[in-house]
């Protein structure tokens, strides 16, 4: 029978992202170390602190979440495809499923 085991608790502390504070990663990753170190200076030995992120693509002409497998064609915005007709990518291929640009 099937039997639940709960563990793993974590304690979460979200920083501001880059695009709030208008500062680079390796900026946040630093302040994020930085808020970690404090963290563990008050655990006392019960845990320890880490720095995690996600990570997501976007269009960047628009700005429209990147939905597609390939870095080259989203179909989102007329001006990216234009900048894909201007690179060696196979639309056929795009249609019928295969999802990379013909230069990789």
């Amino acid at each position: 029978m099937k039997q639940k085991k709960i563990d793993s608790y974590r304690v979460v502390i979200y920083t501001p992202t880059s695009f709030i504070c208008n500062v680079d990663h390796e900026e946040m990753i630093r302040r994020s170390k930085e808020l970690a170190a404090q963290v563990d200076r008050h655990c006392d030995g019960e845990g320890k602190a880490e720095v995690h992120f996600t990570t997501s693509y976007s269009c960047s002409l628009c700005g429209h979440p990147w939905t597609e497998e390939n870095d080259v064609f989203n179909a989102c915005c007329n001006e990216n495809v234009k900048e894909a007709e201007g690179v060696d990518f196979d639309f056929d291929a795009f249609e019928a499923g295969s999802l990379v640009a013909e230069d990789e």
